[in-house]
């Protein structure tokens, strides 16, 4: 199979008038083993050896989802194998994403990034973007890989990222990211991240809230998780996730 891309469009919507009615905090999304696609947008992978279902390289009685790359596994003008994920929802909530994910001791870390997760704007529908006319941008925000290390960037309004603070991590061990999101095209917005619980600092302050736009249009972002690095990479690798998950939390209403 040549390239393997599914879009299924926007799936898995929550009604919003009774996501708030019975409890403050309620998963929109976890990924399910026994029905991989469930609750997805589509999927970005080379071939159907790209994402895939394994024993679990720390407990073999257990089960992870497999990302792999390869040199010259182009998807979407990309060296990428990801799941997109369709979870925004409009109106005042905070999100919750958590991904638990293990590096083998023979990832290859190469290229000038290598991003696990993120977060990417979409066509603003309602002036008439689509896929074909949107011009695209890098994300607003995103969990990136170097020196054996995690970092989380934030771009406002598309400027000059923000970096986090480094948290180095070991090979061949689960760890657990944690983030918290306000979504927010004006300086109400804000991001917080944790790996292991060891917060993701701002690197120019050590705040552990990122403050400030994190949208670039009202249509919001969705959530992708796997490999995308940069086209020259010419390493194989892979990376696991389980644990993957989404919960959204009610706001108390304003005051008028």
């Amino acid at each position: 199979m040549r390239i393997f891309l599914l879009i299924f469009g926007l799936v898995g919507a929550v009604n919003a008038s009774e996501l708030c009615s019975n409890s403050t905090k309620k998963e929109i999304y976890k990924f399910d083993f026994e029905d991989m696609f469930q609750g997805l947008r589509g999927v970005e992978a080379y071939d159907d050896e790209s994402i895939s279902i394994v024993p679990d390289p720390a407990n073999q009685d257990a089960k992870a989802l497999r990302f792999t790359v390869k040199s010259g596994n182009l998807v979407n003008n990309g060296n990428r194998s990801e799941l997109k994920v369709s979870e925004y929802l409009k109106g005042d909530y905070i999100f919750h994403y958590s991904v638990s994910f293990l590096l083998p001791s023979d990832y290859v870390s190469e290229g000038e990034w290598q991003l696990f997760t993120q977060w990417l704007v979409q066509p603003n529908w309602a002036e008439g973007q689509t896929w074909k006319t949107f011009p695209g941008s890098p994300p607003p925000v995103g969990m990136f890989f170097e020196d054996d290390s995690i970092f989380l960037t934030h771009r406002p309004e598309k400027k000059t990222p923000i970096y986090s603070e480094k948290v180095k991590i070991e090979r061949d061990v689960w760890h657990t990211a944690n983030f918290a999101m306000r979504w927010s095209l004006d300086e109400d917005g804000w991001i917080s991240g944790s790996v292991n619980g060891i917060p993701l600092k701002r690197k120019s302050d050590g705040s552990e809230i990122f403050t400030g736009p994190n949208m670039y249009n009202p249509e919001g972002n969705y959530f992708k998780f796997g490999i995308y690095r940069g086209r020259d990479a010419d390493s194989t690798s892979s990376i696991y996730f389980k644990d993957v998950s989404i919960h959204v939390e009610c706001m108390e209403p304003k005051k008028s």
